[in-house]
């Protein structure tokens, strides 16, 4: 029952949270475009930008608790399929690909487009969306991140590589749970 309730908790803050992050990057976008008039000094354009990137990066993570709640909670079933690798990292590879270009970080991917996998298209996108966003976000300006998917006996092994910090090995045990994060210094570099 805790469980539960902690999930419906999270389920019903992040919609509360998610609503008035719809209006910070809707107004930011508007503020961007100067859609009213121009935004005066540069200062002023780079702020927006700001806001925009910082509620865009909240909305995510909102969406990424509100997910985890459906699945704790049993609202959200997982329904496998078979389809091609390829499909599911050239997805993450273009929702990353803005972000990359503005960090100027190549993506190199590496998979074999023969290659098909049986899970649910949405969740297997979703991690290497995030997976993929992650590296991008931890990498060196000009750095490299590699995306790619291996066959081995009847497996596929996903990867995703970049030239970042990398993660403690005090803190390999923690990251399978749910919200954990290992160093936070650089969370929104």
């Amino acid at each position: 029952m805790a469980n539960r309730a902690k999930a419906e908790f999270l389920a019903n803050m992040s919609h509360e949270l998610r609503t008035p992050l719809n209006a910070i990057i809707g107004f930011s976008q508007l503020m961007e475009g100067e859609t009213f008039g121009p935004l005066g000094s540069e200062k002023y354009r780079d702020y927006c930008a700001h806001i925009l990137a910082s509620g865009q990066y909240l909305l995510n993570v909102v969406s990424d608790v509100l997910d985890m709640s459906r699945l704790e909670s049993g609202r959200i079933r997982l329904r496998p399929e078979s389809f091609k690798v390829e499909r599911a990292v050239n997805k993450a590879v273009l929702d990353v690909a803005a972000i990359a270009r503005e960090k100027h970080v190549a993506i190199e991917v590496e998979i074999d487009s023969a290659d098909t996998i049986e899970a649910d298209i949405a969740a297997v996108e979703r991690i290497l969306i995030t997976l993929l966003r992650n590296a991008v976000k931890f990498s060196p300006e000009g750095g490299v991140v590699t995306i790619g998917a291996q066959a081995v006996t009847e497996k596929i092994y996903f990867y995703v590589e970049d030239a970042g910090s990398g993660i403690g090995p005090e803190d390999i045990s923690r990251l399978g749970r749910p919200f954990e994060q290992a160093d936070t210094t650089m969370a929104m570099a």
